[in-house]
C-alpha cells in the first residue's frame, strides 16, 4: 500500500479510496461500532458507476450502512 493511503488512514474516520498495483481495488474505512453492526446483519447496499472527465474514467462508489433504519450511514 502506497504511502498515500497509509497516511490517510491514520487521519480519516470514513472513507473509501481506490488503489490500484496492476489489480484495481478499493479500501474502505469504517469506524469500528459500523464494522460491528455489518458483522451482526445490519443491511449494507453499495452503488457502483463510472464518472467521465475529459475522455478519462473513474470509478465511483457509494455504500449505504443502515445500522439506523431511519438514518443510515452514506459513505461516496
Amino acid at each position: 500500500m502506497d504511502d498515500f493511503i497509509s497516511s490517510r488512514l491514520n487521519d480519516e474516520e470514513v472513507e473509501i479510496w481506490f488503489y490500484d498495483n496492476g489489480l484495481e481495488k478499493f479500501i474502505i474505512k469504517l469506524p469500528n461500532h459500523i464494522i460491528r453492526a455489518i458483522n451482526q446483519g445490519c443491511k449494507l447496499e453499495m452503488l457502483e458507476g463510472q464518472y467521465f472527465v475529459s475522455e478519462k474514467t473513474y470509478p465511483v462508489i457509494g455504500l449505504f450502512i443502515y445500522d439506523h433504519i431511519d438514518n443510515p450511514l452514506i459513505v461516496t
